[in-house]
């Protein structure tokens, strides 16, 4: 196989905020459980329906779960996303178009860091609004909007992957 380019890839605005509100998020979703921890009962909602109503129910100490997940995610994407010459792609990669696979893989996977911790930290803030009875569920909604995510998300990657600019030839 073939060495790919290093390339040194420049952060803009979005990235920046991608990460220090990722950061930012993460220490927030813990920060609420590790406050919250002690009024919670002793079994909270661990498992949800379709409908985003609670349907199994498990030890309080459940709570962490989420963030300690979301920590591990993000802190695995942040380390993976520091050698984008690693990653697959769909299109060879040259010295043409390195830098603009590279930019573009490392911004997709800041978004997707950005969106685990938002999704984890809603279910596990819904989760406590349900165990202290200020919720009776985490919306029907969140299914459908997952699924819309994920495609879009996937659609705008492939899309952007294949596409040939002029600086590519």
């Amino acid at each position: 196989m073939e060495a790919r380019p290093k390339v040194k890839i420049s952060w803009n605005g979005t990235d920046r905020f991608l990460e220090v509100s990722g950061w930012l998020l993460l220490l927030f979703w813990w920060v609420l459980i590790i406050i919250t921890f002690n009024r919670l009962p002793e079994t909270i909602p661990s498992h949800f329906d379709l409908s985003g109503m609670p349907d199994d129910y498990s030890s309080k100490w459940t709570i962490f779960l989420l963030p300690t997940l979301a920590s591990f995610i993000y802190i695995g994407l942040t380390i993976l996303n520091r050698f984008p010459h690693k990653f697959n792609y769909i299109s060879a990669i040259t010295t043409a178009n390195a830098k603009r696979q590279y930019t573009f893989a490392t911004r997709m996977i800041r978004f997707l860091k950005w969106g685990i911790v938002l999704l984890f930290g809603f279910i596990s803030y819904q989760t406590v609004q349900i165990a202290l009875g200020k919720e009776t569920g985490i919306g029907g909604w969140i299914v459908p909007f997952l699924i819309a995510g994920s495609l879009i998300f996937m659609v705008v990657t492939v899309f952007h992957s294949v596409r040939k600019v002029p600086s590519d030839n």
